[in-house]
């Protein structure tokens, strides 16, 4: 038989179709508040983490934005306000850092808002 007459069906097609691995992840888990808030809350958790490992490798500058960037995603824990405001003092801006503890008292709802009380 000559190359030319040869049967192509046994080829295998350019683009096999492959299935979704997972399903997409709105049909797993909808979008809720609640979701939101808990995610929200979990990256919190990790970034005042980092805040606290930078602070306690007296990177006053890096643990600051971290601490920050944790209170941002979540204003209503304490603890990233501590670790924001202690960074600032090691720094020397006492001030600052109280504006940081009055706003902790303000807005966090949960943690050691009573360290925050004692600061401000």
């Amino acid at each position: 038989m000559p190359i030319s007459e040869k049967k192509t069906d046994m080829l295998p097609s350019a683009t096999p179709e492959v299935p979704p691995v997972l399903p997409a992840a709105s049909a797993v888990l909808p979008a809720t508040a609640e979701a939101n808030a808990f995610a929200d809350g979990a990256r919190a958790k990790e970034l005042a983490t980092k805040a606290r490992t930078l602070l306690e490798a007296a990177k006053y500058n890096d643990a600051i934005e971290m601490a920050r960037h944790a209170v941002q995603a979540d204003p209503s824990e304490a603890l990233a306000y501590l670790y924001w405001g202690s960074a600032l003092i090691e720094k020397g801006k006492a001030l600052e850092a109280r504006g940081v503890f009055r706003e902790c008292v303000k807005q966090a709802i949960r943690g050691p808002v009573a360290e925050c009380r004692r600061f401000r």
